[in-house]
């Protein structure tokens, strides 16, 4: 299993008749102890943020959901440069001898993949940019750019072809995706934008304000010792808990989506999830301090390409993802329409969903899918 499907975490953890009780919007698990310890970091880093299921891809952690990890955690054994990392990755998707249909939303992250395509693909006609009314609206002065510096690169509007979206589309789906995930999360609109020097301070006397458990911070200690690098502030903390246990249900989450969106494509799981963009920041995380810029190394690669002043001046994360959320309404039937995601990338469910009680979950499966699970930690 690559996820389980968190509208119904709670249910699924009844139905194997594990002991649990509410922590933030997610749970502790009774034996878990390592694991409670995890929610309890993310509940103290970020309560809202707890949005998928937390997975840890150092392996040093056992969850009750027995999850394969599909990109498990490495330290990075050499340095590559940003614009080193965008040409790589660019040319893994160009050997594929299909359309890429890069999904722009108009912000930093998608805007960075759309310049990195525009200068290292070496066939342009290869590359179609599917975007909403809301992308123009978000970033005007970059469609333009597109428009009057790239005719021979395809331009899609799903707001005014989606009742036609599953014949039209074909190849490969790239979004920006895990780029949060990877550098941390930090909102624009939280404490350190305007008080970055927040991020700076000790991790470790942040978490004793909070609770005199020794065992939470020996356990803390031996969980950053892996990363192969210092881990002191609360900047770097942050980063290490992000980029190891929501990267995966992040990028899973997002691949149902597009799966949603564009059934006729092979949807990809985030151009950002890659070992070649985590070594990059794992040498750069000074580069997420300075946050009242948010982005900034991204803009500037942006900046470099079109000239946009402006953008690299002004713009910052909005929350909208129009071109996810064009699909919402299927989408919110969708969501509770699969119960796991299998590592054949199929889903499984049960015929009543969004409806779903203990005793259809033991009436369709049984015991076949105990292995997804962690009786004895």
């Amino acid at each position: 299993m690559l996820l389980f499907n968190r509208s119904f975490e709670k249910k699924l953890l009844e139905w194997k008749k594990f002991d649990i009780a509410p922590a933030g919007n997610t749970f502790k698990i009774s034996g878990f102890e390592q694991y409670n310890y995890l929610v309890d970091l993310n509940l103290l880093v970020d309560p809202l943020w707890i949005t998928c299921p937390l997975n840890d891809r150092s392996l040093f952690i056992t969850s009750p959901f027995n999850v394969k990890i599909a990109r498990p955690w490495r330290p990075p054994t050499t340095t590559i440069t940003l614009d080193q990392f965008f040409e790589t990755r660019v040319r893994e998707y160009c050997q594929h001898n299909v359309k890429l249909n890069l999904c722009w939303s108009g912000g930093i992250d998608s805007t960075s993949v759309v310049v990195a395509f525009l200068k290292h693909c070496s066939n342009l006609s290869q590359l179609r940019i599917v975007y909403t009314n809301m992308s123009i609206i978000e970033h005007p002065e970059f469609f333009k750019f597109l428009e009057s510096n790239f005719p021979q690169v395809e331009k899609f509007n799903i707001d005014q072809r989606n009742t036609a979206l599953p014949a039209l589309l074909d190849g490969i789906a790239i979004t920006g995706d895990p780029c949060d995930e990877m550098l941390g999360c930090l909102d624009p609109d939280s404490d350190y934008c305007y008080d970055s020097s927040l991020l700076d301070q000790s991790w470790k006397s942040m978490v004793s304000k909070q609770t005199k458990d020794k065992k939470f911070i020996d356990f803390l200690e031996a969980w950053f010792n892996l990363s192969h690098r210092s881990i002191e502030s609360i900047l770097e903390a942050r980063w290490w808990l992000f980029m190891q246990t929501h990267v995966q249900g992040g990028v899973f989450q997002n691949f149902l989506n597009l799966k949603n969106m564009f059934p006729n494509t092979s949807a990809d799981v985030g151009f950002y999830d890659c070992y070649e963009f985590e070594d990059y920041i794992y040498h750069n995380t000074h580069l997420l301090r300075h946050f009242a810029n948010h982005k900034e190394f991204l803009k500037s690669y942006i900046f470099a390409f079109d000239h946009n002043q402006d953008f690299r001046e002004h713009s910052r994360k909005v929350r909208s993802k129009e071109l996810i959320d064009i699909n919402s309404k299927i989408q919110t039937v969708n969501d509770n329409d699969w119960v796991f995601l299998c590592d054949n990338y199929s889903v499984q469910k049960t015929k009543n969903l969004p409806l779903l009680s203990v005793k259809e979950l033991s009436d369709t499966f049984g015991n076949s899918v105990d292995h997804y699970f962690n009786f004895n930690p």
